[in-house]
């Protein structure tokens, strides 16, 4: 638990849990881009968590893929994530970025700030979750959430 500074000048205490939101491409021979369908997406889910399990011990992820415009994203809730570093460092590779940089923005009350980094396969985003359960709850509108131990 660590505490954090809202905006409004109210700290709130905070558990070590993340909201990662992943939108990744494929690049392909010809040099087509296109974006990951769902079960390709479930796989590099798996492999991420596979890879931060490594890096950071005593971490979980729940995650689900979501459909998009053209394509599909997906939503990762990682818990007791002891080193925030290391884990967009891992992120930041799984999609070939080089920069992160944080913005600011509201969205249904469940975060404020969050980073973002933009690489050649995809983008991420990290949000500091404040309500783990409203957000499981938002997550769970199009299907169940798979969680990885």
């Amino acid at each position: 638990m660590r505490l954090v500074k809202l905006p409004m000048g109210i700290f709130y205490s905070v558990p070590n849990t993340i909201g990662v939101l992943i939108r990744k491409v494929e690049h392909l021979p010809n040099g087509v881009i296109r974006k990951v369908s769902k079960s390709s997406m479930e796989k590099q889910m798996i492999t991420v968590f596979k890879k931060v399990k490594r890096a950071i011990p005593n971490t979980t992820i729940e995650f689900v893929v979501e459909k998009d415009n053209n394509g599909y994203h997906s939503h990762l809730i990682v818990n007791g994530c002891s080193d925030p570093d290391k884990l967009k460092s891992l992120l930041q590779k799984f999609i070939g970025g080089n920069k992160w940089t944080r913005k600011r923005e509201w969205k249904r009350e469940l975060f404020n700030d969050f980073e973002c980094c933009y690489g050649s396969y995809g983008e991420i985003e990290l949000h500091q979750l404040y309500d783990t359960k409203g957000y499981r709850g938002y997550l769970n509108k199009t299907g169940m959430t798979r969680v990885l131990v």
